[in-house]
C-alpha cells in the first residue's frame, strides 16, 4: 500500500509531496494490520503534514493498493482553514463511488459549522445525501442539527 499526499502552499505554484508509512496513516488496533478497511488517524490530509491549515490551499491524498485500486481524497481549503470542499473517488471500497463534501464555518454562532454531503444516484445525477449543523455545547460536546438526511 502506498500512501502520498501532494500539497500546494498558499500563495506558491510548485507543489510538494510526502509519502507516509500505512502505520502513521491509520489508526491500527495492536495486531491489527492496515488495510482498505482501517480507520484513518486523521480526516484531513493537512493534519498529516505538521502545517498549519491556514498555510495550505489544496491537498491530495492518494492511497494507492497492491493491485492498483485508489482512493483519491482532494481538499481545497480557504477562510484559514475553516472552509473545505472535499472530492472523493474511490475504487477500491466494496462501493465504489465519488463524493462531494463542503464544510463551511458559521460566522454566526462561534465555533459552529455546516457539513453538506454530495454524491450521485444510479442516474449518475448530483444529489444531497445529507446537510448538517454542528455547534458546540457548553459541556465540550457538539450538537448535531440534521437539515436534511436520505437519498434523492
Amino acid at each position: 500500500m502506498v500512501i502520498t499526499i501532494r500539497y500546494l502552499r498558499n500563495g506558491q505554484s510548485d507543489w510538494e509531496q510526502c509519502e507516509l508509512h500505512p502505520d502513521d496513516y491509520f489508526d491500527l488496533e495492536p495486531g491489527e494490520h492496515p488495510s482498505q478497511e482501517s480507520v484513518e488517524r486523521h480526516s484531513h490530509a493537512v493534519d498529516y503534514l505538521g502545517l498549519n491549515p491556514e498555510e495550505v490551499a489544496v491537498t491530495e491524498l492518494t492511497v494507492t493498493t497492491s493491485d492498483h485500486s485508489t482512493r483519491v481524497i482532494t481538499e481545497r481549503l480557504w477562510n484559514q482553514g475553516l472552509n473545505s470542499l472535499t472530492e472523493i473517488t474511490d475504487t477500491f471500497s466494496d462501493s465504489p463511488g465519488w463524493w462531494l463534501i463542503y464544510t463551511f464555518d458559521n460566522p454566526l454562532t462561534p465555533g459552529a459549522y455546516e457539513v453538506q454531503r454530495f454524491g450521485r444516484n444510479k442516474d449518475g445525477i448530483l444529489i444531497l445525501l445529507s446537510h448538517m449543523i454542528y455547534e458546540p455545547r457548553a459541556d465540550g460536546e457538539e450538537h448535531k442539527h440534521r437539515i436534511h438526511a436520505g437519498h434523492m
